[in-house]
């Protein structure tokens, strides 16, 4: 069993840090805004092949995941360590009408796709060839309804659940999106324990990791399918030319100043393994 708290997602940066929290689920995204601009490279399209590798990404015992890492716990003062990354579900592109064929990004040229309210998502609006326009969750539906937007992205299991099957007529399987959230500790809670405890909890994050990631895995198996059975048309993009297309979109943004690049190759260079 384990003790719960309610914290908001914009304050559990913070109350891992204070220590008012153990343990949180805290995207990388969450890092930049709190001082840490270089993480939201880990946030971006295209990055990461499928869950697993970014999963192996952010295992601490690799050579990215260590990188990762020691740069948050120093940079947070030695008091955030990440002890792990579980995948949230995989983003792809959802298409108002199925006439509008995405194969490359060029055919994003005119698709008015619908993103957030932050930079990070207005710029991968722009990594995706589309005019990324910003709109409220809670407006999504009907703006894709009315024609008011082409096209929305997000987690399959997020879009399902919100209604996306019923004003979507085609899925553009871009998979842009295979990350989620890192498992972030109080380094002081994880310092507490032996050297033989600390092994068998990174042996029960690890396990749980892989657990969190078949489960979501399983569970989109099934809405594809329940997608496919009631007519949603699922699109077959090149997704090799969306990445090129995107990373290069990525690299050449003021804000690349701040990332670590070279962790990009690197990540780039591991997914041949998965």
């Amino acid at each position: 069993m384990t003790a719960a708290s309610y914290i908001k997602a914009d304050g559990e940066y913070v109350a891992v840090s204070n220590g008012d929290a153990d343990m949180a689920f805290i995207t990388c995204n969450w890092y930049a805004s709190n001082g840490m601009p270089w993480a939201g490279m880990y946030d971006t399209a295209f990055l990461y092949k499928n869950p697993e590798h970014y999963a192996a990404v952010f295992d601490p015992n690799s050579e990215t995941g260590k990188y990762v890492t020691d740069r948050v716990l120093k940079e947070s003062n030695n008091k955030i360590r990440i002890v792990g990354a579980i995948f949230s579900g995989t983003r792809t592109l959802w298409l108002r009408k199925a006439s509008m064929v995405i194969n490359k990004p060029e055919d994003m040229a005119s698709i008015k796709l619908r993103v957030s309210t932050s930079a990070p998502s207005l710029l991968m609006g722009k990594a995706l060839g589309a005019q990324p326009t910003s709109l409220d969750s809670n407006e999504v539906y009907l703006a894709l309804q009315t024609g008011t937007i082409d096209a929305q992205e997000n987690t399959l299991p997020s879009s399902y659940s919100r209604g996306m099957g019923e004003v979507c007529e085609a899925i553009s399987l871009t998979k842009h999106g295979q990350g989620g959230q890192t498992i972030a500790m109080t380094n002081d809670t994880y310092n507490k324990m032996t050297d033989e405890q600390k092994a068998l909890f990174d042996e029960l994050i690890a396990e749980a990791v892989k657990l969190n990631n078949k489960k979501v895995e399983e569970s989109e198996a099934k809405i594809f399918k329940d997608l496919e059975d009631n007519g949603m048309v699922m699109q077959t993009p090149d997704v090799d030319a969306f990445k090129a297309y995107a990373q290069q979109v990525y690299k050449n943004a003021p804000v690349a100043k701040e990332w670590p690049l070279e962790q990009m190759d690197k990540i780039n260079a591991m997914a041949s393994n998965y």
